[in-house]
């Protein structure tokens, strides 16, 4: 610890933890004065480790290490166990902390003012910062909730989620297979498998932005793009929404055009079909915590059931939630709050007078550089729907590494802040109303946040070789935009950027299947339903009696689509793996199909439209393609049973060191009981933080 009373520095980082360690590494490359107070307190990742609660992240390994310890090649799609992410962080950690700049204390309040920022510890340090840093990570109630739980214990019983994300899933999948039915009550999530079975091959669930098309493509069609896989294969993903004020299939005023990027909550589950591909025997991936928790599976078995919110009566006294005549009544109920930024104090002082900060996310440039605190930037108070925490904290730290080193580009950034703002806003929730928001508006998509930043800090995209540019600008066109990806050039790349994005390219086939791909899902649909819906009421109805309802059908498409579908005249599954059988049998027929639509007179352009979509999705066709593995037969079944067996015998328990102790103590009580049969004195002896445990 650092032997300090007063002093000034250029950069006060507040918080040692995980998310500061790019910042770190940063400040000593360039040779800015830091300091970074922390208060040595347990991170989330150490209270699993001494829980020994370990489970497989939801974000695969190039979305949950920073790139700078990525290694020189990538090695194909990999979910990392919690502890190995632990073991990466320490590692880290002793390469890039110096113990000389740490001052072990706990930060009181942060003071904001003119020229410098005033930080006040527990202990009554004072340091004086050009620039102060917050990185104090979010509190969640959850948390305790899920260590302290004793899974095995509760069976046959109903219980009762009151709110649901990954934190919920994962306890779901410890209390599996023992009788147990789950009720959710939730305003609405999206559920997207973080990987998917296509022709005995799986698939990994990431985001390609595909910035080529996104003059056409609107940003909800681009949110459900898929990428990766092979040459052989491009890859498809099942998504369902749960949430109608946040669906795109909606036609509400929420829904369709005014569908927005932020703020949408994500659970990303395994695939059942998946998960039993990888592990036939899943004994030594159940002992390692790696659970298979397929949350469409568990709907199909009736193990999960979800109750909206809105249509729902919850009466905590009586244990019950009634939707309309129905009524659950369950007999443990889990509740799961939301993150709240842990920030210490942070004060505003304008002359004399001293106003308390208060944080939104709608008024921080970019979660990072709040409006009326410019000097105090926040960082890992950005979250990602699903994947990619790592990218967005590793681009907000060079953001703020290029803030706080380059006294122009901070100047550039606080000009015509609130400006800027309002233009995120209006695009990322489609209000320019900061004081209105949700507690989900700082979850984002992360690849498009990290393009974001990285244009803004002006970071190249090319290397300047002509030989090399057209390499260049193919991988920078359709790789997506993870951080290394933008760490290839410029002052700060990284040494193993270019090489791993490379192999990631070669082992993605460059990316090309994904891209004809997006075009037949996406471009082709939307340009056929387009021309035979426009044409048909052209003809009926003149120009511009034809408008209206094509702009419906280009902001809704995804809507009719899905409509089709149920007709199995919709986006199909299947998907031909030769190019010569992608033109003949899908492009090729909806360009004909486009073409004619738009040279017919009355309905038939209608009818052409039809034809075209029955021809690319009859049945005979689709069985011969590879085809999404997503049915449930009596194989999957018979797995599941097994796999049961299999988590009763070997599901590690989780460490309840409190319980422990506490046992130990009543045992020692019971011991010196007088000897009586008596329940209620039994009862008694029993601690009651013991009994409040196991009703939990």
């Amino acid at each position: 610890q650092m032997c300090i009373r007063d002093r000034s520095t250029t950069v006060c980082i507040v918080g040692a933890g995980f998310s500061t360690l790019p910042l770190i590494k940063e400040l000593r490359g360039s040779g800015t004065d830091y300091l970074v107070v922390d208060a040595r307190k347990p991170s989330i990742w150490d209270s699993l480790e001494k829980h020994e609660f370990d489970f497989d992240l939801v974000s695969s390994k190039t979305s949950s290490y920073y790139s700078f310890g990525l290694g020189s090649k990538y090695e194909g799609s990999y979910f990392p166990m919690g502890g190995e992410f632990l073991e990466f962080q320490r590692e880290w950690k002793g390469k890039v902390h110096e113990a000389e700049r740490i001052v072990q204390d706990t930060v009181h309040t942060v003071e904001y003012r003119k020229d410098d920022v005033l930080i006040l510890t527990a202990s009554g340090i004072e340091i004086t910062a050009k620039f102060c840093v917050v990185a104090t990570a979010f509190t969640r109630a959850i948390r305790s909730q899920l260590l302290s739980t004793n899974y095995m214990s509760i069976s046959n019983s109903t219980i009762l989620f009151d709110g649901f994300g990954d934190s919920s899933k994962l306890m779901v999948s410890r209390m599996l297979g023992r009788g147990n039915k789950f009720y959710i009550l939730s305003d609405g999530f999206t559920m997207l498998q973080k990987n998917f079975l296509i022709n005995d091959q799986v698939w990994e669930y990431s985001h390609n932005m595909a910035e080529p098309f996104d003059p056409v493509l609107p940003v909800h069609e681009r949110y459900l793009i898929q990428s990766g896989g092979r040459a052989q294969h491009p890859v498809y993903a099942k998504q369902m929404f749960t949430d109608r004020t946040t669906d795109p299939w909606s036609w509400s005023p929420a829904g369709g055009a005014n569908w927005r990027t932020n703020g949408q909550i994500v659970v990303k589950p395994w695939s059942i079909q998946a998960y039993k591909h990888l592990y036939p025997d899943p004994t030594d991936e159940i002992r390692r915590g790696r659970l298979m928790d397929d949350i469409f599976f568990l709907m199909s078995t009736g193990e999960i059931q979800f109750l909206r919110r809105a249509h729902c009566a919850h009466d905590k006294q009586a244990r019950t939630v009634t939707n309309g005549k129905r009524s659950v009544k369950y007999d443990h109920v889990f509740t799961t709050d939301y993150e709240q930024p842990g920030l210490p104090d942070i004060k505003i002082a304008r002359g004399s007078k001293k106003t308390k900060f208060s944080y939104r996310f709608k008024d921080t440039f970019m979660g990072v550089m709040p409006r009326l605190c410019d000097r105090v930037l926040l960082v890992g108070y950005t979250r990602p729907h699903f994947d990619g925490l790592c990218n967005i904290i590793e681009m907000q730290s060079l953001f703020c590494h290029r803030l706080v080193t380059d006294p122009d580009f901070f100047m550039r950034t606080r000009e015509n802040l609130d400006a800027k703002m309002d233009k995120y806003n209006l695009t990322q929730y489609g209000t320019v109303d900061r004081k209105s928001g949700n507690h989900a508006d700082h979850l984002v998509m992360f690849s498009e946040y990290v393009r974001q930043l990285g244009t803004l800090l002006e970071i190249p995209r090319f290397s300047g070789s002509l030989a090399a540019f057209p390499r260049e600008a193919l991988t920078h066109w359709v790789l997506p935009d993870h951080a290394i990806k933008w760490r290839r050039f410029g002052r700060y790349a990284v040494e193993n950027g270019p090489s791993y994005c490379e192999s990631m390219m070669e082992y993605h086939g460059n990316y090309v299947w994904t891209t004809l791909f997006l075009y037949r899902q996406c471009l082709m649909y939307k340009l056929l339903l387009v021309a035979a819906l426009g044409t048909a009421c052209y003809n009926y109805l003149g120009l511009f009696g034809a408008i209206c309802p094509v702009l419906l059908l280009l902001q809704n498409y995804l809507l009719v689509v899905n409509w089709l579908g149920r007709a199995n005249l919709g986006m199909s599954h299947g998907i031909h793996a030769t190019l010569s059988g992608l033109l003949k049998h899908q492009v090729g027929p909806m360009t004909v199909g486009t073409v004619g639509s738009l040279m017919c007179p009355g309905f038939l352009p209608l009818l052409i439209g039809l034809a075209a979509l029955w021809y690319v999705n009859r049945a005979a066709r689709t069985k011969s393609e590879p085809m999404l593995q997503d049915t449930y037969d009596k194989s999957t079944q018979s797995w599941y049973e097994q796999y049961i067996r299999l988590l009763h015998e070997h599901q590690k328990p989780t460490i309840l060191p409190t319980e422990e102790m506490e046992m130990k103590k009543a045992s020692k009580e019971m011991a010196v009981l007088p000897n009586s049969s008596s329940e209620d004195e039994l009862a008694r002896s029993i601690p009651e933080c013991m009994t409040e445990s196991v009703m939990a």
